[in-house]
């Protein structure tokens, strides 16, 4: 009969080294890395416009004609713009009244659009609106006058003018 004996200090050597390794495999952690990730994202700045017709209706030279129009710009939000009117098709042509001219063939008849309704500002390239836009539509007021006193010969008048949006 094979025997054995194991001293007390054999065993307590046996006991503390399986307690080492209880030990050391409760203790493992897992290894991790870190990193970051950048994100971003831009918005550029955009705007569209549109006009309704400024339409004067039938003139008579004893009376200046007024009429408006509404100029529609939507501009992304935060994008400061301004709205410039250029001086429209006839601008070579214009007679003593007003700084435009609306035209039939080789007739003439001046007028001006203005930025308020006191009629004391011409809207133009150096003359201009400024939009502060939301992202929501923004509606600005075109007033035109054709000023008193002309005399053209009968027929239908017109003109286009252009809407520049610098934002």
């Amino acid at each position: 009969m094979n025997t054995r004996t194991f001293s007390a200090t054999k065993l307590v050597a046996l006991a503390a080294a399986g307690a080492m390794s209880f030990v050391t495999f409760a203790t493992a952690q897992a290894a991790t890395a870190t990193a970051t990730l950048s994100v971003s994202a831009s918005i550029a700045g955009a705007c569209t416009v549109g006009g309704s017709a400024l339409s004067f209706g039938a003139y008579s030279s004893a009376a200046a004609a007024t009429a408006n129009s509404s100029i529609q710009v939507t501009c992304s939000n935060g994008t400061n713009a301004v709205v410039t009117l250029n001086q429209g098709n006839n601008n070579n042509r214009v007679p003593a009244s007003g700084t435009r001219a609306l035209n039939n063939g080789t007739n003439y008849l001046g007028y001006d659009i203005y930025t308020d309704n006191t009629l004391a500002t011409v809207w133009n390239n150096t003359n201009n609106l400024p939009v502060a836009s939301t992202g929501a539509p923004v509606t600005l007021t075109a007033y035109g006058r054709i000023p008193a006193g002309q005399a053209p010969a009968t027929g239908s008048y017109n003109d286009t003018v252009t809407i520049t949006v610098t934002f």
